[in-house]
């Protein structure tokens, strides 16, 4: 098995997710200080979000707080929302037909964490997350 094209294709496709040096320089101080004290240290734009505060003098420390509110308050979604996906379904009868028929659930928000990508959905006043990879497209509606 040649692994050279795998390895390429990894570089490739993590590269991909790095963003220009300059991107950094028209971001607000507040937001390079929250996501580099946020977002984990193995994310690929660290380091030019670090170079980019070095390079103007900033100090995150003032941040602290926020970010560490940010950073619970994303985990107890999180907590919440893996709790809810772990709620059983329900199929929904059709009488008429004596048949079982699937809900349409639509996308009602989305959130990234990780290399992942939570997209939830309201299936008749419930929510139904759905983890994809954090390079997929979250589907408009689903079927339950």
């Amino acid at each position: 098995m040649n692994i050279k094209p795998l390895l390429l294709s990894l570089i490739i496709f993590i590269s991909g997710c790095a963003k220009p040096p300059e991107y950094y320089s028209r971001q607000s101080s507040v937001e390079l200080c929250m996501d580099y004290l946020t977002l984990p240290s193995a994310n690929i734009n660290q380091t030019a979000r670090a170079a980019e505060l070095s390079r103007r003098g900033e100090d995150c420390s003032r941040y602290s707080g926020a970010a560490s509110a940010r950073n619970k308050a994303n985990e107890n979604l999180e907590r919440n929302l893996r709790s809810m996906s772990q709620q059983p379904s329900y199929e929904v009868n059709n009488l008429s037909r004596g048949s079982r028929s699937t809900l349409t659930c639509t996308k009602v928000r989305e959130w990234r964490s990780g290399m992942n990508k939570n997209c939830v959905y309201n299936c008749i006043g419930s929510e139904f997350v759905q983890t994809i990879g954090a390079a997929e497209i979250c589907p408009i509606s689903i079927n339950r």
